[in-house]
């Protein structure tokens, strides 16, 4: 991975020199850098700071889970498809967030219509920013991802056995020792484990270093966003491994 050497990387692009998961790596890099860069030189606050661990925590997560996914079937492709399939993701997520928040707010502030229609429609309004400025973030990247990678899910399904001249044939491949075998089941949720250890430990010790108090949005953003976070990782490892065996049982059945 090329940190300052631009010509070199042009040569290697060039020439197909650049792998899929050399790719990657720059995906994610390009993304978090533009994030922080966008976010500082603004104000200390904990809602800002809890917030930003959170979206950062989600945004590695879920591009790891994707990249993971893209792998089992043809590892190609991982930054076209992250981007095609972000986009319908990010509208459905929207669409959906905005009628939930829309009919929340229309029940939470109905009584303001005894005092009119542009009173209920002001009241509505302040309640809307209030949802939408609480639910935005974590629990937006959440289901975004969780979208794009059902996605993914899909098209390493459909890859994975139309690229089976290409794959090492399974019965040649040397097995995994159960000391291996161990590590591929820890190292996924080691590494989630440890990314959602690092954005509390950053609250904690932001804590400790002024007279801060959590806020409603920021206590709705720690205990239920890493809550939700910890599910949809959960969830998705549990779908990646049921893929793995699916797409490697297909492989097998193309063998015989």
């Amino acid at each position: 991975m090329y940190w300052w050497n631009m010509s070199k990387l042009e040569d290697d692009l060039r020439e197909g020199r650049v792998s899929e998961n050399e790719r990657f790596m720059y995906y994610p890099a390009t993304f978090l850098a533009w994030n922080l860069a966008v976010c500082s030189g603004y104000s200390f606050s904990m809602e800002d700071l809890t917030s930003t661990a959170l979206n950062l925590t989600a945004t590695i997560i879920g591009t790891i889970s994707c990249h993971r996914v893209n792998k089992m079937g043809d590892n190609a492709d991982f930054i076209p498809r992250m981007i095609c399939l972000g986009w319908p993701a990010g509208i459905r997520i929207a669409v959906f967030f905005a009628s939930i928040a829309l009919l929340i707010a229309g029940v939470v502030r109905l009584p303001a219509a005894a005092y009119g229609l542009e009173a209920y429609i002001s009241a509505m309004r302040d309640h809307l920013v209030h949802i939408w400025g609480i639910s935005w973030g974590v629990f937006f990247l959440v289901p975004y991802y969780s979208l794009i990678y059902s996605g993914f899910i899909r098209i390493a399904q459909t890859k994975a056995p139309e690229n089976m001249a290409k794959v090492e044939p399974i019965n040649t491949r040397r097995p995994k020792s159960d000391r291996e075998l161990a590590w591929e089941a820890l190292k996924y949720p080691l590494a989630v484990v440890g990314g959602i250890g690092i954005a509390v430990l950053s609250l904690i010790v932001a804590m400790n270093l002024g007279d801060l108090e959590f806020s409603e949005r920021t206590r709705t953003l720690l205990l239920p966003g890493l809550a939700l976070m910890s599910g949809a990782v959960w969830l998705c490892d549990v779908r990646t491994r049921t893929a793995s065996e699916t797409i490697a049982s297909r492989k097998v059945h193309r063998s015989v």
